[in-house]
């Protein structure tokens, strides 16, 4: 599933530009990025940094969304050429589009949690699930970093267990996120759990099963 080195220039440079937004935003603003990594654990931060919101976002939290949104894309495009999936002549245009659905997916997804806080009603709760969200995302996009460098650029034999743990990871944060949403909404899930079970089975689970159908289907490949 590996492509030949001469046509991998666009992806070690999409590499490096996620790093170049990483290493700006670690040294350009360090409080923010040094509270983002300490928010992602500790409940207490993440409240006072939603309280002064306005501090994160800005610049720091635009590149770190990109670099989560393009890491993942490189994910996916790494995950296609390992099924054997046939993909398109312009591996680039390939993965910018993935990249634009991954956003289109999170300004959805973070629509119907507001749409939901303004529903029930529950702004103060949905908006701080959202900002919590995002949170994990910018760590997961950090983890995801290296771990891309790796499977793109190793060797097979390298490349393929390190594909399947890139994939873990993002499962991992996946429910990592499911558990913190109920935490911070257990008491709501109490008097409503269809809507919460209708939620959480269309818009969190169900891409994940999907994930996870493609996933097994070829998990073989990854110990040939």
């Amino acid at each position: 599933f590996r492509e030949s080195d001469n046509n991998k220039e666009w992806l070690f440079f999409m590499l490096v530009f996620c790093t170049f937004m990483y290493t700006v935003v670690k040294f350009a603003f360090t409080k923010e990025f040094d509270s983002t990594i300490k928010a992602f654990t500790n409940f207490k931060l993440a409240q006072q940094l939603y309280r002064d919101r306005e501090i994160i976002q800005n610049i720091p939290a635009i590149l770190m969304n990109m670099g989560f949104v393009l890491t993942l894309a490189v994910l996916v495009y790494q995950l296609t050429a390992f099924t054997g999936i046939e993909l398109t002549q312009r591996p680039l245009g390939f993965v910018l589009i993935i990249g634009g659905f991954i956003s289109l997916i999170l300004i959805v997804r973070i629509f119907i949690i507001k749409f939901l806080g303004w529903l029930f009603p529950l702004k103060s709760t949905t908006d701080y699930y959202a900002f919590n969200l995002m949170l994990a995302n910018r760590i997961n996009g950090l983890v995801l970093l290296p771990l891309m460098f790796v499977v793109s650029f190793a060797s097979t034999s390298i490349s393929k267990p390190f594909l399947m743990i890139s994939s873990t990871v993002v499962v991992l944060f996946y429910v990592y996120k499911l558990a913190r949403g109920y935490i911070l909404a257990k008491d709501f899930f109490r008097h409503h759990k269809f809507h919460i079970i209708l939620y959480i089975c269309t818009f969190e689970i169900s891409p994940v099963l999907l994930f996870a159908k493609v996933f097994t289907d070829n998990w073989h490949k990854f110990i040939t």
